[in-house]
């Protein structure tokens, strides 16, 4: 806790937490539940200093069990931590939960002509540009400097590697009542 400033702020999804809330939350989890046991694993740590900051991003796996019920999460945290009278002090952690991407769909890549062409953002001037090449299907967006490879998730919806859920990580083409591709749906 000495290591932690007064002024400490933990940012999770839509919720704030201070140094004082955080130690009661370490004090409560200090207390013996049976068959209860919650692992913490830190990995992949990169790092950058700014005068007497640093910036520490790095992955955070959180796992609880209970029993044999196991809880797992990822997220990716970011540490902002400032060198004071010798030693460092943590001010600020940012975290974001990871939501892994589907699994890839087994498709025909043959079908991904059916998905080349242009298609117009409404009422934007940014236009997609989908176009096969080999066995791989890409995406690039007006202003893009580069084409972003498009995974299938079943036979008509594609995603982008790393973005979990997200809406923005889905491409959907619609078919006419012929089976043609008529649009894009992101």
């Amino acid at each position: 806790a000495r290591f932690v400033d007064a002024d400490f702020r933990d940012i999770e999804g839509n919720h704030t937490w201070t140094r004082e809330q955080i130690l009661d939350e370490y004090r409560q989890a200090a207390h013996v539940i049976p068959d209860h046991k919650i692992e913490r694993l830190a990995s992949d740590f990169r790092f950058r200093f700014v005068g007497n900051l640093a910036l520490v991003d790095y992955l955070y796996e959180y796992k609880e069990n209970f029993g044999e019920v196991t809880l797992n999460e990822t997220f990716r945290q970011v540490d902002t931590v400032e060198h004071r009278q010798g030693k460092w002090v943590v001010l600020l952690s940012a975290t974001v939960k990871i939501i892994p991407d589907p699994p890839v769909a087994k498709v025909d890549s043959a079908s991904f002509d059916d998905f080349a062409g242009e298609y117009a953002w409404p009422g934007s001037q940014n236009v997609d540009t989908v176009a096969r090449k080999g066995g791989k299907l890409y995406i690039q967006t007006t202003h893009e400097d580069s084409a972003t490879e498009l995974l299938p998730e079943n036979a008509d919806t594609f995603f982008t590697r790393g973005g979990g859920v997200g809406p923005l990580a889905r491409v959907t083409f619609v078919r006419d009542r012929n089976g043609r591709v008529a649009e894009e749906r992101v």
